[in-house]
Formats: C-alpha cells, sequence, structure tokens
C-alpha cells in the first residue's frame, strides 16, 4: 500500500515537471518569436537596431560603379555623396527598408541635394520567382518616367506580384497599358541583367546591400562603405554623414 502511494506521488510530482518545463518553454520560446519575427507596428527602429547591432560597417577600397546608367538615380543638383541599394521586389528585408529608412532619407538628404540615390535590381530568382518580373515592371514604368512610383508600390504590394496585379499598377499610376504590357514581354531584361552583373563584380550577393561612397564623375562612384542587410535610419544616416565630410574634405 505505501509503495503505492509512492509511485502515485511520485507520477505526480514528474507530471507537475513536465507541466512547469513546458510552461517555460512557452513563454522562451514566445518571447524569441515576438523580438525576432514580430511584424512593424511598435518600436520598429529599436527591433531593428537590436536585429543589425552585430552588423559590421564595412570600409571598401579599390571599388568603383562605373555604371549608375544601368541604375535608376533620383537626386536633386549635383551631390558628391551618392548611396547604392541593390535590391530584391520578393525580398521581405528590402521592404523594410523601403517602408521605413528608405523615405526618411530621401526627406533629410536626396531632397536637399546632399545624396544621389541609385537602384540596382538585384532579383534572386532562385528564391523569389517573381522578382525579375517585378524589376520589369518598375523599369517599364521607367520608361514613362514613374519608376519611383512603381517601386514604392511594388514593395508595399509585396505579396501580389503577378502579371495581373502590376497591370493594376499601372492603371493605378496613370500608364499607357498598351505600351507597359508590351514593355512587359522582356524589353528591359538585358537592363536588368546588367544591373545585376554590376552587383556580381562588386561582390554583392545578398539583398538589401547599401555602397555608399563618392561620385567622381557623372556616371561614376568610388565605394568607400559596404553595409549589409536593413539598418535603421540612424546607422545610414551617421554612414552618410561621415561619407559627405570625407567628401568635402577631399574637395577643400
Amino acid at each position: 500500500m505505501r509503495g503505492t502511494v509512492a509511485h502515485k506521488l511520485s507520477l505526480e510530482i514528474v507530471a507537475n515537471i513536465a507541466v512547469i518545463i513546458a510552461a517555460t518553454t512557452f513563454i522562451v520560446l514566445s518571447v524569441l518569436g515576438y523580438y525576432g519575427w514580430r511584424m512593424p507596428g511598435g518600436s520598429e527602429e529599436s527591433d531593428l537596431a537590436a536585429a543589425t547591432a552585430a552588423v559590421s560597417i564595412e570600409s571598401v577600397e579599390g571599388l568603383t560603379i562605373g555604371h549608375l546608367d544601368h541604375a535608376n538615380v533620383k537626386a536633386s543638383g549635383t551631390p558628391k555623396t551618392a548611396l547604392i541599394e541593390f535590391s530584391d521586389f520578393q525580398c521581405p528585408f528590402c521592404a523594410r527598408h523601403a517602408r521605413q529608412a528608405y523615405f526618411q532619407i530621401q526627406r533629410d538628404f536626396v531632397d536637399t541635394g546632399k545624396v544621389a540615390y541609385a537602384f540596382y535590381s538585384l532579383p534572386l530568382e532562385q528564391i523569389h520567382p517573381l522578382a525579375l518580373h517585378a524589376s520589369e515592371a518598375a523599369e517599364c514604368a521607367g520608361q514613362q518616367g514613374r519608376f519611383w512610383d512603381m517601386r514604392d508600390i511594388l514593395f508595399k504590394k509585396q505579396t501580389a506580384l503577378l502579371e495581373p496585379d502590376l497591370l493594376a499598377y499601372a492603371r493605378n499610376l496613370g500608364l499607357g497599358l498598351t505600351a507597359f504590357q508590351k514593355c512587359l514581354a522582356g524589353t528591359t531584361i538585358p537592363r536588368i541583367r546588367l544591373q545585376m552583373k554590376e552587383a556580381e563584380r562588386a561582390g554583392v550577393t545578398s539583398t538589401p546591400t547599401f555602397l555608399i561612397g563618392r561620385v567622381e564623375s557623372s556616371q561614376s562612384v568610388r565605394v568607400m562603405y559596404r553595409i549589409r542587410g536593413t539598418q535603421p535610419y540612424s546607422t545610414l544616416a551617421r554612414v552618410l554623414k561621415d561619407t559627405m565630410a570625407l567628401n568635402a574634405g577631399l574637395t577643400n
């Protein structure tokens, strides 16, 4: 009888321990899930800062991007500093940058004439099968002067990138649909491949990747820094300001 009672008590203790372990595991996984996978809404900048704290800013020597005419460039005036983004329209981290830091950079650096912003498409076709066609849509919109507007839409509507979706976005932008649809039949792929070749030459293998440097001529940038991965505005702004200061010293 005494052995039976002891056995029952042992089973109850084991069961209680199992419940405690399960509850603890659930709490730990929930916390990790919250900080590791939480979607935008709340303190996203602090989340990004924590996520990218270990990401180094690399100094670069001997690398020149010499074909800005292959990219889409936004600038006011003739700034001496350039920020080059290599991006993929299906990349969720690229979309996060497009939602957050990009607009602040545009407001504080591009619109004020301090920095030229260049966008190179780098569709990672093996994992993002719709990215190349989305890049075509952006380039085709660019032929009608609306590249940046289409870029913003594509990142905002990242889960809807089939051709009917692309045509709907073109219609909403007021583009000529006949010309746009004809362009989507592969017209801009050679230009996109040139952008991808430039990424390969620069050693860029992931998106987003940012290169920051000095504008040497109208179509050439001497790269000074490389930054991989989505970054908070504060990180990119700091590197841009440092680069601008260095460029001002080279000018004087």
